[in-house]
């Protein structure tokens, strides 16, 4: 998306280049030799057109992984004991915007937790502020759910656009989201005209076989959540 996004996507998103998010340099790889970035992101701009996700839909896709993206920008200090501040305010200002949130209510829900004491009508609220290390964790968690979404979303899609009308007999799906066959090559469920990466959905007399495979996860010795 860094490389691949038009213009008006970057000004609209304030996209940066790979190696301007936390989240995606903590590795040190920005390039993959044989990787074409922009020709990739491309394609998957089709995929998408492919299983009905139209464009207004594609754009909160964008959006939604800028929002991961600069969330993970966001530095906390403690100026005071045990109370975190944002470090750098346009970068809150930022992932607020894209939120649709107010940077207050951001770094509210970031800098501070809420602890519940007794049940019922002795139940009583209070609000602690956090620690710089407590609201890394709580901005790492809040990506990483925005992330989850997006990807059963972006998984649901597929699921119907897959779907036979009518079908009756036995289905089987299958989600790949290693990227690799045995083998080293990549899987990519080949027919004719066929893109790496896109599902394709293949009948037979009354079988029908539905298989997604979702490239890019064999790029990293290590699996983790840098690999928006």
């Amino acid at each position: 998306m860094c490389s691949g996004a038009t213009a008006a996507e970057r000004q609209a998103y304030c996209l940066e280049n790979a190696n301007y998010y936390y989240y995606l340099s903590v590795s040190g790889c920005y390039q993959v030799p044989g990787i074409n970035d922009v020709e990739d992101w491309r394609e998957m701009t089709e995929s998408m057109q492919t299983v009905g996700i139209n464009e207004s839909e594609r754009q909160e896709v964008i959006r939604s992984i800028a929002v991961c993206l600069w969330l993970g920008n966001i530095a906390f200090v403690e100026k005071r004991d045990e109370v975190a501040e944002v470090q750098d305010r346009a970068v809150l200002d930022i992932a607020a915007g894209l939120l649709q949130v107010q940077p207050a209510a951001l770094e509210a829900a970031l800098c501070n937790r809420q602890i519940q004491t007794g049940v019922g009508a002795r139940a009583e609220k209070y609000i602690k502020p956090n620690t710089a290390a407590a609201s890394d964790f709580s901005r790492d968690t809040l990506a990483k759910a925005i992330f989850t979404r997006l990807f059963d979303y972006l998984v649901a899609k597929i699921n119907i656009s897959i779907q036979k009308d009518n079908f009756q007999g036995i289905q089987i799906g299958v989600l790949d989201i290693y990227g690799e066959a045995p083998g080293g090559a990549r899987n990519t469920v080949r027919g004719p005209a066929a893109r790496p990466g896109c599902a394709r959905l293949m009948s037979l007399t009354s079988y029908s076989h539905s298989c997604c495979s979702c490239t890019g996860f064999e790029i990293f010795e290590f699996n983790s959540f840098e690999q928006l």
